[in-house]
């Protein structure tokens, strides 16, 4: 593939540029895939960039790149708090008395923590 001769492949950001270099045919098929399907709006700087950002997570092939690819994308959501629910009954204070366990254990001495 002679994408290293095009203006395109000049235009790149260097990250981009040498992970290109190290992909096979395969490879630069399916990132330039992505790139021509993310284009469709006209923008190619936003998927170029979110590229750019995906090798940041140091993927070792186009398939990593393209899964790095859409979690940067898509932003991960945090996790929702899970509430607990106020009618659950209290649970009572209890001491514990590990001491059998120390003589278990040839005497020391267990500590509660």
């Amino acid at each position: 593939m002679a994408i290293k001769y095009s203006g395109f492949y000049e235009g790149l950001p260097r990250p981009l540029k040498l992970f290109l270099d190290d992909c096979d045919l395969s490879g630069k098929q399916q990132i330039l895939q992505l790139l021509s399907k993310e284009n469709r709006g006209g923008d190619l700087d936003t998927p170029i960039s979110l590229l750019t950002k995906a090798i940041a997570l140091k993927p070792t092939d186009a398939d990593a790149l393209i899964s790095a690819y859409a979690f940067v994308a898509n932003k991960p959501r945090q996790m929702p708090k899970n509430p607990v629910s106020k009618l659950l009954p209290e649970t009572p204070e209890y001491s514990l008395d590990l001491a059998v366990y120390g003589q278990l254990l040839g005497g020391a001495t267990c500590l509660k923590r």
